[in-house]
């Protein structure tokens, strides 16, 4: 049995790793990557858990393969980032080069990308007879704020969200802070909200979102309620 090599993560930290390949990958907090011994001989593949931003080394024999619970990338040379969050949340934004997409759970689930274009999924989890069935499956553009990346801002240990619905930062700040954040309706989460922020701790965040657009809320520990 291949011997699997993994770099893991925890809250608020972050990991760069240089693969055998020469492929570097950067961590974000609460993540995880695996790959077995053969990884430069054999093929390239791994297996991610969380969030990472990739800067492939170009090999047109052996593409590179990274597998998530919602979807394997597949790719020769190219630079992008993958979201991979455990409520279901995937995201991966295209920098440069290109990549396919396949999603497991899908009747269409190949997608190819270009430079500047991103796939987003959101998943039903939390409704009947609908786990593992993704209720959202779209294809954007990356968001530039002031010259910086929306996507990768968190690589240059900012937070930049542009006209993102609440739901979806919900799901950010679930990764990178270790919390659960739970919806006791649906009334805010489509509220959308601006915000750049820098080392900024998760009761700083909510706050400044809630003097933006008022949603009520409050903490226990390590568990949010919106109500």
């Amino acid at each position: 049995m291949p011997t699997s090599n993994e770099t893991a993560t925890t809250r608020r930290s972050k990991s760069t790793v240089k693969l055998p390949d020469g492929t570097i990958v950067m961590l974000n907090a609460n993540s995880s990557l695996k790959y077995d011994e053969h990884f430069k001989t054999d093929k390239r593949e791994v297996t991610l858990q969380g969030e990472a931003y990739f800067d492939v080394a170009h090999d047109s024999g052996r593409p590179f393969i990274i597998h998530t619970p919602t979807a394997d990338i597949k790719v020769l040379g190219t630079v992008f980032n993958v979201r991979s969050l455990k409520n279901g949340y995937f995201e991966t934004a295209l920098i440069k080069g290109k990549i396919s997409v396949f999603l497991k759970n899908q009747a269409e689930g190949n997608f190819v990308l270009s430079p500047g274009q991103k796939l987003m999924v959101q998943n039903r989890a939390d409704k009947p007879g609908t786990r593992g069935k993704a209720s959202v499956v779209k294809i954007d553009s990356i968001t530039v704020v002031d010259s910086l990346i929306a996507e990768t801002s968190w690589t240059r240990d900012q937070l930049v969200f542009a006209d993102k619905p609440l739901v979806e930062i919900a799901a950010e700040l679930e990764n990178i802070f270790d919390v659960k954040i739970i919806f006791r309706s649906d009334k805010y989460k489509q509220i959308r909200y601006n915000g750049s922020y820098n080392d900024a701790d998760l009761d700083e965040i909510l706050e400044i979102i809630n003097m933006s657009k008022p949603i009520r809320y409050h903490r226990e520990k390590d568990t949010v309620f919106i109500e």
